[in-house]
């Protein structure tokens, strides 16, 4: 089965891949939440270089929160991985 990529880009919702991302645009900290299992997430720059990788602990299954406060301002990507092979990515936006 093929893996199915959704990027949809509204300001903290997207209803296909149920994916909450809090408060966008951020100073620090970023809080996802998913309506389904995540597997993991990665965040990337806005030059494709991987800047955290991630797998889900049990406690984090549809919850996890990411400290952007080191980097610079600008855009990441996330991108996270669903437990039903859906990979969903979002914009995030540090000040």
């Amino acid at each position: 089965m093929a893996e199915q990529f959704i990027n949809k880009e509204e300001n903290s919702l997207d209803f296909l891949g149920n994916i909450i991302r809090y408060p966008n645009p951020t100073s620090g900290l970023v809080n996802v939440s998913s309506a389904e299992n995540t597997v993991s997430w990665e965040l990337d720059n806005s030059f494709g270089a991987v800047l955290i990788q991630e797998e889900a602990t049990s406690q984090e299954l549809k919850a996890f929160s990411l400290n952007l406060s080191k980097y610079s301002a600008g855009m990441y990507i996330l991108r996270i991985q669903l437990k039903n092979r859906k990979h969903i990515i979002k914009k995030i936006i540090k000040e």
